[in-house]
């Protein structure tokens, strides 16, 4: 608890994300793959930028655009599992955006077993509740945070790994994020 010096009060330690509908286009669940801009291996060059434009222009209302290659995210399935696909959410794109990936080989239907593959996931909160999701702060709070909190996401370039330092993504970035030196907290 002490590397956390953002404070607990301002540092998101558990949000919600959707269990793995199954198959379908909605974006709570599930991800689409093979979008460009999400870099292929993260772990190789954390360096490496990632452009939100693609996985942005995915979103159709509440579902992913038609024609979108779309795999199931697993969240719920493995929860004691630290693979980014079954337990991360990224504090990037707000609340019940799209979620991307680069990689389509993480799909229900893959042969390669390769589920936790190097391609980066952005996985984004989501929930059934109306207008947001629930988070819980490190020190034991819980608030509703809306999908239209200021995360500064407007489909530019972005470095990847933001390893210290004030988040390029706004409040909801800065929540996520335990030694930037914010001071914001959420409405």
């Amino acid at each position: 608890m002490a590397s956390v010096s953002d404070g607990l009060s301002n540092t998101i330690f558990f949000i919600e994300a959707n269990a793995a509908p199954g198959r379908g286009n909605s974006i709570g669940g599930n991800v689409v793959s093979n979008i460009a801009g999400i870099p292929t291996d993260a772990a190789a060059d954390p360096s490496t930028n990632l452009d939100l434009t693609a996985c942005i222009a995915a979103k159709d209302g509440s579902n992913y655009k038609s024609g979108q290659a779309i795999i199931n995210n697993r969240a719920g399935r493995r929860f004691a599992d630290s693979g980014g696909l079954y337990l991360s959410v990224a504090t990037i794109l707000p609340p019940n955006s799209p979620s991307c990936s680069a990689d389509a080989s993480i799909d229900d239907n893959s042969t390669s077993g390769n589920y936790d593959a190097a391609a980066a996931k952005l996985i984004s909160a989501s929930s059934k509740h109306t207008g947001g999701v629930m988070a819980g702060r490190g020190d034991g709070s819980v608030f509703f945070v809306s999908d239209t909190i200021n995360a500064q996401t407007s489909g530019s370039v972005y470095p990847l790994c933001v390893k210290s330092g004030i988040s390029p993504f706004g409040i909801w970035g800065a929540m996520g994020s335990i030694n930037g030196g914010e001071s914001s907290v959420a409405p």
